[in-house]
């Protein structure tokens, strides 16, 4: 679970679910 790879990497997955890089 690296939630800073997931701010510098924008994943598909906010564009569907906006809480989903909170949780991942």
């Amino acid at each position: 679970m690296d939630s800073s790879t997931k701010y510098d990497n924008p994943s598909p997955r906010i564009g569907v679910n906006p809480f989903s890089r909170l949780v991942f």
